[in-house]
């Protein structure tokens, strides 16, 4: 378990740097330096979703299996109304941001999907089948970068990218 969880996470790394720099690539000094900026801004908004939530599931879901699915109910209830306050403080934040409005959204629907897989990662975790975590990190990955590849391929703009994230997190 632990061995295909670390491989998983390493190659998950590796490929993201790759991704990183094909995006470099395609994209101008400018739009490169927009996408982090948004991408930074929906993960601090994004900290509100979690709190903990994730950490309480795996700890109480390892302790009594047969209420897993109690607890993932009552945290996917709660990051529910949380990513309502969330998405709210992000409309805020973007409709001042002009013509980055629509990239700041996108990141953002991003960081919630991202937030809520993490959330049905621990339930694997939890059942100790750490290589589905494993695989679905790294086919995620490789996902990312083949639509990466063709966004850089095709001189494809800001938001090409910002769809790519937001596709590959649902």
């Amino acid at each position: 378990n632990f061995l295909s969880l670390a491989l998983g996470r390493y190659l998950s790394i590796a490929i993201g740097a790759v991704v990183i720099v094909l995006m470099g690539r395609a994209l101008t000094v400018a739009d490169y330096g927009r996408f982090f900026a948004a991408l930074a801004a929906a993960e601090l908004f994004a900290a509100v979703l979690d709190l903990g939530l994730n950490r309480i599931l795996l700890k109480e879901g390892s302790a009594a299996r047969e209420r897993t699915g109690a607890h993932l109910f009552n945290i996917l209830l709660i990051k529910a109304g949380l990513t309502v306050l969330m998405l709210a403080a992000m409309q805020v934040y973007a409709s001042h941001q002009g013509p980055l409005y629509a990239l700041v959204m996108l990141l953002a629907w991003t960081k919630v999907a991202d937030n809520f897989a993490i959330t049905f990662d621990a339930v694997f975790q939890i059942h100790q089948r750490m290589e589905y975590s494993a695989i679905i990190l790294v086919f995620s990955r490789l996902v990312l970068l083949a639509v990466v590849l063709l966004g850089w391929r095709d001189q494809a703009q800001l938001l090409y990218f910002a769809w790519a994230y937001l596709g590959v997190s649902m």
